[in-house]
Order: C-alpha cells, then structure tokens, then sequence
C-alpha cells in the first residue's frame, strides 16, 4: 500500500483519518445539540459533562472563525421586542464572546498572566452559560434575563483587567509585541465588548419588569438625547483629566 502522504509512515497517516473522523463524530453530535437548542418542541438528550464541555469548546473553536461585524443602531432598535431580542442574543453574542477567547488565546505567554487568565475563564463561563440557559414560551425570559444580569455584573471590571493584562504581557513577552499590535489588539478586543454588552442593556432595558427588566418602550435608546452635547461634555472631561495628570491636553474638534 502506498501511502498519499510520501513523507508520513502509514502510521502516521491511518491516525490522521482515525482522528478526523472522531473530529466528525464531535461535530456531527455538535449539530444535533445546538439543534436541540434551538428547537423548543425537541427533547433534549442527556449529555455527560465531560462530553457537554467537549462539544461547547468544540462550538467555540467554530465560531471564532464566523466573521463578526459591528452592531447597528437598527439591529439595537430591532431589538425592542423582547423575545425576539433574546433570540438575537442567544446567537450573535456567544460569537462575539468566541472571538474575544481565541484573541486572548492566540497571544503567548497569556497563561502566565493572571488577568488574562481570569478574563478567559469568564468569557468561557459566560459563553457556558448564554448557550445553555433555557427561554421560550415555555420557561419564560426570567433565567435569560438572571443570565443576562450575571454576565453585565460579573463583566464590570473587564477593561482594567485586559488592559492591565496586557500592561503585563509587554513586560512577560517583551519581543513578542510592540505598542502598535497591542493597541489595535486591545481595540478589536474592546470594541467586540462594546458590541455584546449594547446588545445585553438593550435587552434588560427593555425587558419587562415581570420578567425581571426595566421595561422601558425604546430600551437604551433615549429619544431626547442630544449626542452633540454628550461628546462636548465628554472632551470637557477628558481635557480636564489630561490637564491634571499630563499638564496639557490635545485640542479636541467637535
């Protein structure tokens, strides 16, 4: 027998196949359970936890590969229903979520970095737990929403974290990175974050307070907002900071 693979023993090559048909096997069971996720009128099948974490990780790895884009201000007010938000949610956030895991684990030596470290398992946990937390006519939106809560409260301090992290890993892996990379890398990771938790406030705003939100009409949107205003305000303060810690600051055009 003569073996495809010139430079492999035939070894070699019958464990490749023997391993991708196991990665099939994973993916094909993968399937059926998000399938049963979705689908409130199939039972769903017991599934042992170490299988479970098997097939959720394996559901990360794919969906850090799905091309993710900016969240609009129409999907935001598409979202008024709250429902229809949930549903949204359930499959645009875990995506989201996905990227910002393999972000972290594709910088080396994020494992000697104890913020690093922490945002990972909370971005895993918080993925664990959108995917698997039960909505629909049947159950209601009040775990969703509890869900949904634990993610926000338990994310506040995600951005001293990383940015700290990452303060860390220029020194860890100082010739790894330079400030260019680690700057877009913390810009991509922040605006994946901005995207997830514009989604989530929409959600507990508009919400119903039965269900545990705030039940407003229009959610985060604020009808009288004038944003012109807001950004006056902001560059004030922002030239303020600077001029206190920096002693100067830059002109700001609005």
């Amino acid at each position: 027998m003569c073996s495809p693979f010139p430079s492999m023993g035939i070894d070699v090559v019958q464990e490749c196949i023997r391993w991708a048909q196991q990665r099939h096997k994973l993916w094909e069971e993968k399937r059926k359970f998000a399938s049963a996720l979705k689908d409130d009128s199939e039972p769903l099948v017991p599934v042992p936890r170490s299988r479970l974490d098997e097939l959720l990780q394996a559901e990360v790895q794919y969906l850090a590969t799905v091309p993710v884009r900016a969240v609009s201000l129409r999907e935001v007010l598409d979202c008024l229903d709250p429902r229809r938000a949930a549903k949204f949610i359930q499959a645009d956030v875990p995506k989201r979520m996905a990227v910002r895991i393999r972000m972290i684990e594709n910088l080396s030596c994020w494992h000697r970095v104890p913020e690093l470290v922490q945002m990972h398992t909370s971005l895993s946990s918080w993925y664990r737990s959108l995917r698997l937390v039960e909505r629909g006519a049947k159950v209601g939106l009040n775990e969703f929403t509890a869900c949904v809560k634990k993610i926000r409260g338990e994310g506040k301090d995600a951005v001293r974290q990383v940015t700290v992290g990452l303060h860390k890993l220029k020194h860890t892996a100082s010739t790894d990175y330079d400030d260019a990379f680690l700057n877009k890398w913390l810009d991509s990771f922040l605006l994946s974050r901005i995207g997830s938790n514009m989604l989530l406030d929409q959600y507990k705003a508009c919400v119903s307070h039965k269900d545990g939100g705030l039940g407003r009409a229009t959610g985060i949107i604020d009808p009288a907002c004038d944003a012109a205003q807001i950004c006056k305000q902001s560059s004030q303060a922002v030239t303020n900071l600077c001029l206190h810690y920096a002693g100067k600051a830059p002109p700001v055009f609005i």
